[in-house]
């Protein structure tokens, strides 16, 4: 009930203050992942690019060293795609029919497993033993055992929208777009942390949220109400809609890292291309996941279910417990994650609203040597940015600009740009093992594969239809 009063507030008064502004859409605005890079461990040396096509109902695989392509018949309308740590399998979401097909890299061997309704994102555990796909209309997550396919679902928040399984496999993070939060879900017990969200705000170490009284109407006083959240309501507040989420890269400085990025409201954008859209957690140091995950249970049942301390701000928890929490100020909208292959740099694709007030952008946020995360880079990109590839080296990132028929290029170094005029809706991207190259999927229905030259800017279709396995000449 609070929730829903606040929404009624908060939409009321947009509309009486800023008319002219957007509604929030009631749909995530990240772009389904529809392609990866394989490098099968069975197959050592080779690489190939996997992209899922919705109109055909089809996965194909393209090997980006003699471009040769094979096709595998999968669900309807298959969209997002991962790729397991050893290379050796991909995973494809299907979301119409609700399920996920499993192939193999090498022999392009298919199984298929049903899940819930409209999945989607589509995630493999570290260790490579399950996957899990996020059931967005179902407010349920999916849990597969690669072995021999069995699963089981936990039920979750309002529409999840982006997994993350911690560097174990013990913990699989879940963001929930609808109810503006996100859950840790325990694969041992097969059930969620209980509270574990409210006791980490508790446990934040920082305050990177002042709250006051902004004003107070007599004739308004829920307006009042609102702004003189305590410390752990404002936190929450700022939790809103949630709409990626990744633990960090295993043995790199960012291991002790859970990172978060929120769809800021229309509210909030008003003349300003920079929020606080992407919250980033690291617990402490010497500490796993997991030893962090059970002492906060622990205070969850020793403070948080306490009535008496529920509520109460001051609680101490001293420094063995602390999270050190911040609120990255970055470009608004993160659709995206990739972290770079050192786990020093996580790079972002942010949706704009296509004006003079907001643009698209890439950026990079960094990792100091104290764990603490900043942007470091930033570059305006064309319209609806859906895909995001780094080359091998960290030294170029590249986005497909898919409403502007572009690529562009972005040197990581000095954070030149450099944009290409590419073939209708490019949405998926590789760069070849040197960095020289950039190879382009197109979202049409015949599909056809591009190739931009890196230093040169050119690009050729080299493929015509991947629908029809046709070469050009």
């Amino acid at each position: 009930m609070k929730v829903f009063f606040r929404a009624c507030i908060s939409l009321v008064f947009r509309r009486l203050f800023f008319a002219c502004g957007e509604v929030p859409e009631d749909e995530p605005t990240t772009p389904p992942n529809t392609a990866v890079v394989a490098r099968p461990s069975r197959a050592s040396g080779q690489r190939f690019l996997f992209a899922s096509n919705p109109y055909m109902d089809a996965v194909y695989r393209i090997n980006l060293d003699n471009m040769d392509v094979d096709e595998v018949r999968v669900g309807n309308k298959p969209r997002d795609i991962a790729v397991s740590p050893d290379g050796n399998t991909v995973a494809v979401v299907n979301e119409e029919n609700g399920s996920i097909s499993v192939i193999d890299t090498v022999s392009l061997a298919n199984r298929g497993v049903r899940v819930g309704y409209r999945p989607r994102d589509v995630v493999f555990s570290p260790d490579g033993t399950l996957l899990a796909t996020a059931n967005y209309d179902e407010s349920s997550v999916s849990v597969i055992d690669l072995a021999d396919l069995t699963q089981w679902k936990v039920s979750v928040g309002g529409g999840p929208t982006s997994l993350s399984f911690d560097t174990e496999s013990r913990y699989l993070a879940v963001a929930n777009y609808s109810t503006d939060d996100f859950e840790v879900i325990d694969l041992e017990t097969k059930q969620t942390l209980l509270g574990w969200l409210r006791a980490v705000l508790h446990l934040w170490a920082d305050d990177p949220y002042t709250t006051t009284t902004v004003f107070c109407w007599p004739l308004f006083w829920p307006f009042c109400w609102y702004a003189v959240d305590t410390h752990v309501d404002g936190l929450w507040d700022l939790l809103d809609r949630p709409q990626v989420i990744s633990f960090g890269v295993a043995g790199t400085p960012s291991e002790r890292m859970l990172v978060l990025g929120t769809r800021v409201d229309p509210f909030d954008e008003i003349d300003s291309t920079t929020e606080f859209s992407v919250l980033a957690m690291t617990w402490p140091e010497g500490m796993t996941f997991g030893e962090f995950a059970q002492a906060v249970e622990d205070y969850v049942e020793d403070e948080i279910d306490d009535d008496d301390t529920a509520d109460d701000d001051t609680v101490d928890i001293g420094d063995d417990l602390a999270v050190y929490g911040q609120f990255v100020a970055t470009a608004i909208n993160p659709g995206a994650f990739v972290w770079n292959r050192t786990g020093t740099a996580l790079y972002t694709i942010n949706f704009g609203k296509d004006d003079a007030i907001s643009v698209s952008t890439v950026c990079r946020l960094s990792l100091n040597e104290d764990g603490v995360m900043k942007e470091e880079g930033r570059a305006a990109v064309g319209l609806h940015p859906v895909a995001l590839a780094i080359s091998d080296d960290d030294t170029l990132v590249a986005t497909a600009n898919k409403d502007e028929n572009t690529v562009t290029i972005v040197r990581a170094d000095g954070w030149s740009t450099k944009t290409v005029t590419t073939e209708a809706r490019p949405f998926a991207l590789a760069f070849n093992g040197s960095g020289t190259k950039l190879i382009v999927v197109h979202e049409t229905p015949l599909m056809p594969v591009s190739v931009v030259d890196v230093a040169s800017g050119s690009s050729k279709v080299v493929i015509d239809s991947l629908s029809m396995s046709r070469w050009m000449d």
